[in-house]
């Protein structure tokens, strides 16, 4: 019976603490993620030169924040993944 519980060390525990920080820093870096490549392929690009980017990224930035925040949240959970995702889902739209 032991063999089949799962070993709940001080890893699985520091997991669970780090997934809302790491969910948060992810939606963060997300932001980074989305300017540069916006920047990169449209403001120094060959066939569209000179766009300005900040509409774009106005519009753009809640999705990829949410998306960034719930993957990697849930991904840093090291179990019930699929819980963890709709919890993060339910605690992005409360949050806003």
């Amino acid at each position: 019976m032991n063999d089949q519980k799962i070993k709940k060390d001080s890893k699985y525990w520091l997991c669970w603490i780090a997934v809302l920080p790491g969910a948060i820093l992810s939606a963060i870096l997300g932001s980074f993620v989305l300017h540069w490549v916006l920047y990169f392929t449209l403001s120094k690009g060959e066939v569209i030169s000179g766009v300005n980017i900040a509409p774009i990224e106005y519009y753009l930035l809640p999705f990829v924040a949410s998306l960034f925040f719930v993957m990697f949240g849930s991904d840093i959970a090291p179990t019930n993944k699929f819980k963890t995702s709709i919890f993060l889902s339910i605690l992005w739209i409360v949050a806003l």
